[in-house]
């Protein structure tokens, strides 16, 4: 019964491979449409082999590779305190400039803001001042401990799922097997 089946299954590659390639053989001569078809089958067979090209010890250690770069939020919290120092520990290299320059601007305005109304003669005037200088700064070193800490969590979120979608490749392809050296 087995080899019946075989059988029609190898009968039926013509017709699957025929299926593939479309309008390609009305218009190929006969001669060609066979190597056609066999070239479309081997097409095919090649690109539904789910263990072609998997090093499945590779993504063994590309997961060991992964969960070495997370990083703790609350470190990044914690060093967060010096502007964009929490974002350099994350990896994020380009945001943590761009929160030094934020902050940079952000004490520049402050200060500017202070010194001219602190030129007021008024006690309102200086209250004003104090405000100025504090508020904008303090709220921008609040913002980046908070940012820090929320990209670092994101960027971990985003490595625990590439540790998944490898772990579901190897039990896709069948990871423990091949611990065992089983050949199913």
């Amino acid at each position: 019964m087995a080899i019946l089946k075989a059988l029609q299954y190898n009968q039926m590659k013509p017709l699957l491979a025929a299926a593939l390639i479309g309008g390609n053989l009305l218009f190929a001569p006969l001669a060609q449409a066979s190597e056609i078809i066999r070239l479309d089958w081997q097409q095919v067979q090649n690109s539904t082999d789910p263990l072609k090209g998997l090093d499945l010890q590779k993504l063994e250690a590309e997961k060991m590779r992964l969960s070495d770069q997370k990083k703790s939020p609350e470190a990044a919290a914690t060093l967060a305190l010096l502007p964009s120092a929490g974002h350099f520990y994350a990896g994020q290299t380009a945001r943590g400039a761009w929160v030094l320059g934020g902050f940079a601007g952000t004490a520049l305005i402050s200060f500017l803001s202070s010194y001219l109304l602190s030129s007021i003669d008024n006690d309102v005037a200086r209250t004003a001042a104090v405000i100025a200088n504090v508020a904008p700064l303090s709220a921008y070193w609040a913002w980046n401990i908070t940012d820090a800490y929320y990209q670092t969590e994101l960027n971990n979120e985003h490595i625990d799922q590439k540790i998944r979608d490898i772990s579901l490749k190897q039990k896709e392809y069948g990871y423990y097997s091949t611990i065992l050296n089983f050949n199913f």
